[in-house]
């Protein structure tokens, strides 16, 4: 088999996995930062503000590349909109018009049919998401 088409087959689940652990990771330190701040020594809350900090910069740092890929899209859409392409030949511009029909929609990395979508918009929820995680936690936690 295609080493390629191996890697390419792999990659929504890599990426699968690196959310849910990013979401796992964010929420269970979060939780220790917040319920059991003052019972820890200063090395563990240390401990978990750096993991916590570097997750997010590591999330966080995949979506500003999406956005960045995207961004490149949309400069790309619109130099080629710009450009004097109409007078080419015949065959250039239904080209063209096939290109820029292509360059219409953002160009955000997609995985399983769309659910999951690597953008900003996308860390946002996500961080949302694990605050809520934390504080049903902090919730239960607080009656039983």
């Amino acid at each position: 088999m295609n080493l390629h088409f191996q890697i390419s087959e792999e990659i929504p689940f890599i990426v699968l996995l690196v959310v849910i652990s990013n979401y796992m990771n964010i929420s269970f330190t979060l939780y220790q930062l917040i319920v059991y701040t003052g019972h820890q020594s200063n090395g563990k809350l240390f401990k978990f503000l750096a993991e916590l900090i570097l997750t997010l910069v590591q999330f966080g740092t995949y979506c500003n590349t999406a956005e960045r890929w995207d961004s490149c899209h949309a400069r790309m859409r619109a130099s080629l909109y710009t450009s004097q392409w109409y007078t080419c030949s015949t065959q250039t511009r239904k080209d063209m018009c096939m290109l820029l029909s292509r360059l219409r929609k953002p160009n955000y990395p997609r995985f399983y049919q769309g659910v999951i979508e690597i953008s900003n918009p996308m860390f946002v929820r996500f961080v949302n998401v694990c605050y809520k995680a934390v504080n049903v936690m902090k919730i239960t936690s607080s009656r039983g």
